[in-house]
């Protein structure tokens, strides 16, 4: 109900009556891809759950009924119960990472449950860590499957251990604000 409410406040009346994700993966699929955003992306879903780091450009995403205007260094993380869409004004170069609940370890999990934030900012030192864990994983799709599961697992876990620690800063600094 939630969904579908977070569908209509969006306006897409179309996706109010899709039963299914856009996408789906099969169980155990990882995908790993790089590619420009040029057009919007009107709302969706999907079965898997998603990293997107921004590149180049920008771009204004809405998950679950929250806009955030998104640049170059930022990371989307997105699971398969949030609804979102994409605006661009020009176009914005991403790198895009998809996977199944397969690769996330029992940590990976606390830590989704516990996230406030789907967008994520981080501090030049962060961002040069997490662009690098992200070309990681994009390598690791051509590594053979009985090697890529606990390095894909782990990476996931470091992207998101990431994500915490900006969640767990920009609620620091809203409760300093609101306490000032």
């Amino acid at each position: 109900l939630i969904n579908l409410l977070f569908l209509l406040m969006e306006g897409s009346e179309n996706m109010a009556n899709k039963k299914y994700p856009d996408r789906l993966l099969s169980e155990g699929e990882f995908f790993a891809y790089h590619t420009t955003v040029s057009k919007n992306y009107p709302c969706h879903w999907h079965n898997y759950y998603e990293f997107e780091y921004i590149r180049n450009g920008e771009y204004i995403h809405i998950v679950n009924g929250q806009k955030r205007s998104l640049k170059k260094g930022d990371l989307v993380f997105c699971t398969t119960s949030d609804i979102h869409s994409i605006e661009v004004s020009d176009k914005a170069y991403i790198s895009t990472i998809q996977f199944e609940e397969k690769y996330l370890t029992d940590t990976s999990k606390k830590i989704i449950n516990s996230l406030k934030s789907r967008d994520f900012t981080f501090s030049d030192e962060d961002a040069k860590q997490v662009k690098e864990t992200i070309f990681q994983l994009y390598d690791l799709k051509d590594e053979a499957k009985p090697l890529r599961l606990d390095n894909i697992k782990n990476r996931i876990e470091t992207l998101l251990l990431y994500c915490a620690a900006e969640d767990g800063q920009n609620e620091t600094r809203s409760n300093n604000l609101m306490n000032a």
